[in-house]
């Protein structure tokens, strides 16, 4: 444990204010300090204790508490949400996935370091300041500065970032953590020792520590918070009044030949990461994907600044210009009733009329047909697809792609 790392994280985040730390497991210990000294001989007296900090500035009336200027176990109290004064600090959390109760392996932790890396050179070129930079002993921390009101609406601003940052660079082996956003956060103190499970060799007890103090800490403004939480994609409207379905984002893809480069499951639903931008082919994987939350909505995001605007509505207009315009759904129709219809049956059809004529014919709801598409695009795009349960002819010279239909029809899933 290192004391003096210690003593410089407290002097960087909490100067001349209110403390608290906690230990977490089974007999969690709380303490309220000011003075930075006792805090530190009652870390020395438990050393086989990891130590967490309140990064957010605590109410002065806290520090009346029972466990003021010591170490109790299982206190009544201990900070809460509404024990904030202020919101100072962001936290961003990449943490490598493995089982719970086991410290990462380094080469689990290299790639957190890799993610956190890639978070931190996209928030730089949105317009966010230098963070302060840790390692937490199993992954790493991001702690940007801010200057925000402990309400509501900031702490809903503060979660959809999270939301935002997980689901651009949460992947199969790392994840953002999105529960850090509450303002009584706890968050490691750094230099101490990281325990999980047993010390190995393969998944040591590493100690956490400060990588990185910008010379000027610069709080990050709102405006450039909303701009990333502003990503979150909001759900998939149904794709007609008549289909209230949810949208089939695969069956898009693959009707629109978007090339998938890696499909992965993220917390929030699961990220298509594409071959190429669809605005830009240069930017090529894994620069632009589109993600599916489990709440049905849909976003898409390219990581270039030329193409930062794009959202998913523009990749929907871009292969389905009339996806949002009223005038293009089906109209609805109205069945007659039942006994119309045994009515209709039992007159006979006049004699000599072998054909009908097209005010005779009903109109049809082609929302309520299920179309297979043939996987050509050109011939998708104009028929829509084959209609299950209807006959349909084919009909062509030699070599016009009779077979190729439908061999690419048998292969696929229907």
């Amino acid at each position: 444990m290192d004391y003096q790392e210690i003593a410089r994280t407290l002097d960087l985040f909490k100067p001349g204010k209110l403390i608290e730390i906690r230990s977490v497991g089974p007999r969690p210990l709380s303490g309220y300090f000011k003075d930075v000294h006792k805090l530190i001989a009652c870390i020395k007296n438990n050393p086989k204790e990891t130590f967490y900090f309140v990064l957010n500035d605590i109410r002065d009336d806290c520090y009346s508490r029972e466990q003021s200027e010591k170490l109790i176990a299982k206190p009544k109290s201990a900070t809460t949400d509404n024990d904030i004064n202020w919101r100072e600090w962001l936290l961003i959390d990449a943490d490598p996935k493995r089982v719970s109760g086991v410290s990462s392996t380094d080469e689990e932790k290299a790639k957190a370091l890799a993610v956190t890396r890639g978070i931190y050179r996209y928030l730089r070129n949105m317009g966010f300041p230098s963070p302060v930079v840790a390692d937490s002993g199993n992954g790493y921390h991001l702690l940007y500065s801010v200057n925000m009101q402990n309400i509501a609406e900031n702490t809903e601003l503060v979660k959809r970032f999270l939301q935002a940052v997980n689901m651009m660079f949460s992947d199969d082996c790392v994840e953002i953590d999105t529960s850090v956003f509450n303002a009584s956060r706890i968050t490691k103190l750094y230099g101490t020792i990281t325990r999980k499970g047993a010390d190995t060799e393969e998944r040591p007890h590493r100690q956490s520590r400060l990588l990185d103090i910008p010379d000027a800490i610069t709080p990050a403004s709102t405006q450039v918070l909303k701009k990333i939480a502003d990503l979150m994609p909001k759900p998939a409207q149904p794709q007609s009044k008549n289909n209230a379905g949810e949208f089939d984002i695969e069956d898009f893809i693959f009707k629109h030949g978007i090339r998938v480069s890696k499909k992965g499951e993220t917390p929030d639903g699961v990220k298509y990461v594409l071959e190429e931008c669809v605005f830009d082919s240069n930017h090529k994987a894994p620069d632009a994907a589109i993600f599916m939350s489990k709440n049905g909505a849909i976003g898409y995001h390219c990581f270039h600044n030329s193409c930062s605007g794009n959202r998913w509505q523009d990749v929907r207009l871009k292969f389905e210009p009339d996806a949002y315009d009223p005038k293009s759904q089906p109209a609805r129709t109205t069945s007659p009733p039942p006994n119309e219809i045994r009515q209709q049956a039992q007159q006979p059809s006049p004699k000599g009329e072998k054909f009908l004529r097209l005010q005779d014919i009903q109109r049809l709801d082609r929302s309520q047909i299920v179309s297979v598409v043939s996987g050509v695009h050109a011939l998708d795009k104009k028929i829509i697809g084959f209609n299950k349960g209807e006959f349909s002819v084919w009909s062509g010279g030699n070599g016009s792609g009779k077979s190729t239909i439908w061999g690419q029809l048998t292969k696929r899933k229907i």
